[in-house]
């Protein structure tokens, strides 16, 4: 059965998973969803799926774009990951 609108608004990303892994497995479930789920509307949904830290981060930020919202939180990412070396 295909997923909906709910089943990715309850998805959440994986312990042993990077953000770029959650954001194509999210991704690959939105291409899913009929009728299909737009870039804008799948922005949002990314972002208040994320956790603390990476949403405190990235929840102000006005990025209209997917790749955008994907990049900058890969950065946030690499930046937690050098902070706790």
């Amino acid at each position: 059965m295909a997923p909906t609108r709910l089943d990715i608004k309850r998805t959440g990303m994986r312990n042993d998973e990077s953000v770029k892994e959650y954001a194509m497995r999210l991704r690959e479930m939105a291409i899913q969803v009929y009728p299909p789920v737009l870039e804008n509307e799948l922005n949002p949904i990314f972002i208040n799926t994320l956790k603390t830290p990476y949403y405190d981060y990235i929840s102000g930020n006005s990025l209209t774009y997917f790749i955008e919202v994907i990049t900058t939180t890969n950065k946030v990412e690499q930046g937690l990951k050098l902070k706790r070396i």
